[in-house]
């Protein structure tokens, strides 16, 4: 068994939001909506592509956050937003699209090289 590398850590982090959230909404009066659904749906379906293909990972991962960033989905039962000129952006969002981007490096430069004239 391989150790775990870096960049498990961003689809643990997701199930774990969701995990939680789950459980905090059947033990509060927190209500899971339609956004909270479809967030789930597709950290769900990009978590369960990190182990099939990488690269539809990748893809489905970054446009879930940013779904997500422009407050389109959400899966966590806390809302937390930032509003920068008119614009609110969902900071847990932009703190999982730092931490992907951050840890996912070498992966994104192999599935999408830049072309060399």
């Amino acid at each position: 068994m391989q150790p775990l590398k870096g960049t498990i850590i961003i689809p643990l982090i997701a199930l774990s939001l969701i995990t939680v959230s789950i459980i905090i909404s059947f033990l509060s009066t927190n209500v899971i909506n339609n956004t909270h659904l479809l967030g789930f749906l597709l950290l769900l379906i990009s978590n369960l592509l990190f182990f099939k293909n990488k690269k539809w990972y990748v893809l489905t991962f970054l446009s879930s956050s940013v779904l997500g960033l422009i407050n389109l989905i959400d899966v966590f039962y806390i809302n937390i937003k930032i509003t920068v000129f008119g614009l609110s952006f969902n900071l847990l969002f932009l703190i999982l699209l730092i931490a992907f981007l951050y840890t996912n490096k070498t992966l994104i430069n192999q599935l999408f090289p830049e072309k060399s004239n």
